[in-house]
C-alpha cells in the first residue's frame, strides 16, 4: 500500500485492455493505510474485500518497493506464493523444454510436480534472494520463485521483479479464458499447506535435534534448516537469522492430515518454548465464483480481468511416485550474490 507498485502499475496497465480499480496509489513512505507487506493476512484484507465487492477477476498487491507480487483470485482467496511459482514454473518449462526452475525449501510439492510434468527441471534451494540469484546464475535457470512472493527471471538478469509475474498471470488468464480460481483449484484440492508458523524457542539447536529424533524413518535434508520428507507429507523447520524463532512450513495430502501433522510437529517444537508467536497463512476454501465481471484491482497497483470462462480444470490423474532422497542432501554453499539491474521484459 502507498508504495512503488503504483509507479510500475500506472506505466504498464494503461496499455492493457483491462479495467482497473486502484487502491492506495498515493506514494507515502509512512504507509498510512497499513504496513506494505501483503504476505501478512491483515495487510491484504482490504484488497480481498474489494475483489469481492467489485466482482473482480483478479486482485494484485505489491510490497513497498514492488519487488514482491501477490495475487487474490476471483473468489477473494489468497493464492500462496508456492502455487504461483508452480503455475509460472510450468509455463516456462513448456516454453523451453528442460528449463531449470529454482524454488525454496518451504514450498509445496506442487512446484516440483508441475514443473517436472511440463518437462522442466525443479531445483530446491535455500531461502533468500542472495542464494537464489547465485544459484540461478550458476545453473542458468530460467525462472525462480519463493513462497515469500519473490519471483526471479533469467531474462531480467536473474533479478526479482514484481511487475513481470503480474503480466504473466494476466497473460495466462487471457489465453485460457478461465478464472484464476479454476486454474488454482487442482492445487488447492491436492496440496494442503500450513503456511508459515513461528515459534519462539529457548534452544534452537536442541529443538531441531528433538525433531530429527522423532522422525528416524524420514528422508532428512539440511540445505536450509531441517527438512523432513515422507511420501505423503513433509515439512521444513528453519531458524530465524535474527530472533530465537523456528519457522515451520508443512504440507500433506488432505486438510485433516495437514492439521494433524502440523499439531504433532508443533507439540515437539513447543516442548522447548517459553511462548509461541504463531502467524499462519491459511488457505481459503474454494468458493463458488461470483457473476462474471471484467473488473480487477490491486492493493498497491492495478490488475486485470478476463471476461470469457471455460470448463473447470481437472488435476492430472498420474499417481504420486515414491519419493527419491530429499534434494537437500547435498549442501549448496552460496555466498552473498551481487545484485543486478532490472529491465522491462
Amino acid at each position: 500500500a502507498n508504495g512503488m507498485g503504483a509507479v510500475g502499475a500506472e506505466a504498464l496497465f494503461e496499455h492493457l485492455p483491462v479495467e482497473t480499480v486502484r487502491m492506495s496509489f498515493a506514494l507515502d513512505g509512512t504507509f498510512p493505510t497499513h504496513p506494505a507487506d501483503p504476505l501478512i493476512e491483515e495487510n491484504r484484507r482490504d484488497v480481498v474485500e474489494r475483489v469481492r465487492a467489485e466482482g473482480a477477476d483478479l486482485g494484485i498487491a505489491w510490497d513497498g518497493d514492488a519487488d514482491r507480487c501477490f495475487f487474490i483470485d476471483d473468489t477473494g482467496a489468497y493464492v500462496p506464493g508456492d502455487f504461483v511459482t508452480a503455475l509460472l514454473g510450468e509455463e516456462f518449462a513448456r516454453r523451453e523444454p528442460g528449463a531449470k526452475v529454482v524454488y525454496d525449501v518451504r514450498a509445496s510439492r506442487a512446484v516440483s510436480d508441475r514443473v517436472s510434468a511440463a518437462g522442466g527441471v525443479p531445483l530446491v534451494n535455500r531461502v533468500g534472494h542472495a542464494f537464489f540469484k547465485k544459484r540461478m546464475r550458476d545453473e542458468g535457470a530460467l525462472f525462480g520463485g519463493e513462497v515469500s512472493g519473490h519471483f526471479y527471471f533469467r531474462d531480467n538478469f536473474f533479478v526479482d521483479n514484481g511487475m513481470i509475474p503480474a503480466l504473466l498471470v494476466l497473460e495466462r488468464l487471457g489465453r485460457e479464458g478461465r478464472p484464476l480460481s479454476e486454474i488454482v483449484a487442482p492445487l488447492r484440492g491436492r496440496y494442503h499447506i500450513s503456511g508459515e508458523i513461528n515459534s519462539r524457542v529457548e534452544d534452537v539447536e536442541r529443538a531441531l535435534a528433538r525433531i530429527e529424533e522423532r522422525h528416524p524413518d524420514a528422508r532428512l535434508g539440511r540445505l536450509d534448516g531441517l527438512s523432513v520428507d515422507y511420501d505423503d507429507w513433509h515439512f521444513n523447520v528453519r531458524p530465524s537469522n535474527t530472533e530465537p524463532l523456528l519457522r515451520l512450513n508443512l504440507e500433506a495430502g488432505s486438510r485433516h492430515e495437514m492439521e494433524r501433522r502440523r499439531d504433532e510437529v508443533l507439540q515437539v517444537i513447543r516442548g522447548y518454548c517459553r511462548g509461541v508467536n504463531a502467524h499462519r497463512h491459511e488457505q481459503s476454501r474454494h468458493r463458488q465464483r461470483a457473476p462474471p465481471s471484467t473488473r480487477a484491482h490491486g492493493l498497491a497497483g492495478s490488475a486485470a480481468a478476463v471476461p470469457s470462462r471455460g470448463a473447470p480444470l481437472t488435476d492430472s490423474p498420474h499417481p504420486r511416485p515414491s519419493r527419491p532422497p530429499y534434494p537437500g542432501h547435498r549442501r549448496i554453499e552460496a555466498p552473498q550474490a551481487p545484485t543486478g539491474l532490472s529491465r522491462p521484459m
